[in-house]
């Protein structure tokens, strides 16, 4: 039984006359429930325990969210890296969901587990605790992202520079680096190449990365010089455009499963439009968004490349 189908055999349990009576009663936006509902958007932990409360489901709702979770949830010191993995995976659907629709739907989500893991780094016993903060990394980098399509800069920032601190404390290179990368990316939305220069250079330090993450780093190191040093530029498209061809897809992950040819073909574009290649940046655009998932065509993080277009 889905989560929505276990809320609606309860209302008609309850006498519960409808949705909007329902969210009320909780309270909650109406329209938020009914996508949850209707499983175009995960349900948090906290809104299947305040179900729970109005429904008098004696912890169901939890337990269909996440059983070893919520325990975790409910005495933090015993956490365990099973139930930070459950995060991991809530997280992981979360970003899926972000394709079909968008960083203001998703971020309400994001912050509440972003609170709640942020109680397990500060409770958790010292074997688990690294795993933990480096979790709150990810959660902490991913939020600052999700404000840059709304162009909530400052919040981006703030979350962002957070985000790598909490990178370097779990020891965790790949967490850092990306959260330097996307504070590199939100400067240079911003037009302030100087710092996202210097924020790339530093993302670009570690060698031993994920390499379709490698790839993105060196796409965006091209794209912020290409208004200063072009030969640079040319030099490390170059280098991006042969690491294209080194990445499997069939190790990609979750975690990293955006990173395939279409995606960083369209990311090659933007570096070539910098560069003056205009004509070829928009053949490059072009094949690029034909060449994506329909939902990520229509995505809000892809709408700087329809834009590109002018679609």
């Amino acid at each position: 039984m889905t989560f929505g189908d276990k809320v609606r055999e309860l209302m008609a349990a309850q006498g519960v006359s409808g949705l909007r009576a329902l969210a009320a009663r909780v309270p909650v936006d109406p329209g938020h429930l009914s996508r949850v509902l209707n499983g175009t958007k995960p349900a948090s932990l906290e809104l299947a325990r305040r179900l729970d409360d109005e429904l008098s489901a004696d912890g169901a709702l939890v337990a269909l969210v996440d059983a070893r979770l919520a325990q975790a949830d409910r005495t933090p010191r015993r956490v365990d890296t099973a139930a930070l993995d459950s995060v991991a995976s809530l997280l992981a659907s979360t970003r899926r969901l972000e394709d079909v629709t968008s960083a203001a739907t998703v971020l309400p989500t994001v912050r509440e587990y972003l609170a709640m893991v942020g109680r397990f780094a500060e409770e958790a016993r010292a074997a688990v605790r690294p795993t933990a903060v480096g979790l709150t990394s990810e959660l902490t980098q991913y939020a600052g992202w999700l404000h840059v399509p709304m162009r909530r800069w400052s919040a981006a920032e703030r979350l962002l520079d957070r985000a790598t601190v909490l990178g370097m404390e779990a020891g965790d290179p790949q967490r850092t680096t990306t959260a330097l990368s996307f504070a590199a990316y939100t400067a240079m939305r911003q037009g302030n190449i100087r710092r996202a220069a210097a924020l790339s250079e530093a993302a670009r330090r570690d060698t031993n990365l994920h390499p379709g993450w490698r790839t993105y780093v060196t796409y965006q190191a091209a794209e912020i010089l290409a208004g200063d040093d072009k030969p640079a530029a040319y030099r490390l498209l170059a280098e991006a455009e042969a690491m294209v061809d080194r990445i499997d897809p069939a190790a990609l992950t979750e975690h990293t499963y955006w990173y395939v040819p279409a995606f960083f073909r369209g990311t090659h574009a933007f570096v070539l439009d910098k560069l003056g290649e205009r004509e070829r940046a928009r053949e490059l655009m072009a094949q690029s968004l034909e060449e994506l998932p329909a939902e990520w065509r229509s995505s809000q993080w892809a709408e700087r490349r329809r834009r590109f277009l002018g679609v």
